[in-house]
């Protein structure tokens, strides 16, 4: 029961959206999956799709859940580019700080 006590929050909360029912029944990686899919952004009904397209074990089902994965790392992806942007951005201007420190010195 140890175990089970930092994720109180995580699993009254998630039980409150309908994603589990009775934690100790449930398959313990689908916990894993939930915090996953709210890192990925997800809202509530984005992952309330997901898990119902889990719950279908289907060809179909399994299909939509890889649509709306792929249409979240996606997302991810432009934000780690938009990211590298700012972090080139930023490392240009600290390199032109360096050079003006430079001819200042001379």
């Amino acid at each position: 029961m140890a175990e089970i006590e930092p994720y109180a929050e995580k699993i009254r909360k998630y039980q409150e959206n309908g994603w589990i029912r009775n934690f100790l029944e449930e398959e313990p990686q689908k916990l894993e999956v939930i915090d996953l899919l709210i890192k990925l952004g997800m809202g509530p009904e984005a992952v309330t799709e997901y898990l119902a397209a889990f719950l279908e074990y289907s060809p179909a089902g399994r299909e939509r859940q890889v649509r709306l994965l792929r249409k979240y790392r996606c997302r991810l992806l432009e934000q780690i580019h938009e990211k590298q942007q700012i972090l080139d951005q930023l490392d240009y201007y600290i390199s032109s700080l360096k050079k003006e420190e430079t001819v200042d010195e001379t």
